[in-house]
């Protein structure tokens, strides 16, 4: 397989022969965070909220090591925390493309401080990063202009990327929106 599809979503199962078929073949793959232990955590008084992040935190980075071994040239991931750490892992120069990538301020300081370099680190070895306006790429743009400076296409706004014909909004909806970047990125 040239390809890897990473979805954070079973529901994308019904797309999945075609999405197998683009491009050379593509391997499609499955996140799942549910767990008795996750769903324990979350309803901790006090301290659930954060272990809760831990334990996503901790799923996304094994999801990650095991996804970036894959013999694969191209690597599509629609789980945007899988996908940090996955530009975290790119040693071997696999062409990486992010989607639905969020990233917001948080209160705790040193939190988003922690976040924001290992987001930096992680965009050096990513080749696309699909965001949805084109004021997301003017935000991200200033928060992470080191890397912008070294690939200033490194921001794309699926708007422009995906609707090449008139199709509108439909392609904006979560499972379409998903299946046309998929298709887009694999054109390329």
């Amino acid at each position: 397989m040239e390809n890897l599809i990473i979805l954070d979503s079973e529901l994308q199962k019904k797309n999945e022969a075609y999405y197998q078929s683009l491009n050379g073949g593509s391997q499609v793959v499955y996140t799942n965070y549910e767990s008795s232990l996750i769903r324990k955590v979350r309803n901790f008084k006090y301290i659930g909220s954060a272990l809760y992040h831990l334990l996503m935190w901790k799923k996304s980075y094994d999801y990650a090591r095991k996804f970036i071994k894959y013999d694969v040239k191209k690597i599509i991931c629609l789980n945007p925390l899988v996908g940090i750490f996955l530009g975290l892992f790119n040693k071997s120069d696999k062409e990486i493309t992010l989607a639905g990538f969020l990233f917001e301020p948080k209160k705790n300081k040193l939190y988003y401080y922690l976040r924001k370099q290992l987001v930096n680190k992680t965009l050096q070895n990513v080749n696309n990063v699909i965001v949805y306006s084109s004021k997301e790429i003017d935000y991200y743009a200033k928060i992470f202009f080191q890397v912008v400076k070294t690939n200033s296409n490194l921001f794309i706004m699926a708007w422009i990327m995906i609707i090449r014909e008139p199709i509108k909004v439909r392609y904006l909806l979560s499972i379409s929106f998903q299946v046309g970047v998929v298709t887009e990125i694999m054109r390329h």
